[in-house]
């Protein structure tokens, strides 16, 4: 393959891998019993691999259902060549979050959780 010609999305995305390390868990515990990984963590390591390869991705949300202060989540993602956007990577079952909240955040929790 000839170095004047643009990366195409699956190339794009490989570059992303190469750049992104493991993405450690935090030193806080949820309920004093488990460490995790949080939203933030992920987007701070993952968005600049992905600005500087140039690949946009976009959620798409469906099945968000809630019982009692549990809300489901169910979405797919598309990956953009932001170069040439017709060039795509869509992946139809990317993600699915439970946000269990008393007040107004489980939706925006099972979002993230998804995402």
């Amino acid at each position: 393959m000839s170095e004047d010609l643009p990366l195409n999305i699956y190339q794009r995305m490989h570059k992303i891998m190469e750049d992104v390390s493991y993405v450690q868990k935090e030193d806080k515990k949820v309920n004093n019993q488990y460490k995790f990984v949080s939203h933030d963590a992920v987007t701070a390591k993952i968005r600049p691999a992905m600005l500087r390869h140039g690949v946009l991705a976009i959620p798409s949300y469906f099945d968000i259902s809630a019982d009692g202060n549990r809300t489901n989540c169910s979405m797919s993602i598309t990956f953009v060549n932001v170069e040439y956007p017709e060039d795509r990577m869509s992946i139809p079952c990317a993600g699915f979050g439970q946000g269990i909240d008393p007040q107004d955040k489980g939706a925006g929790k099972a979002m993230s959780y998804a995402y």
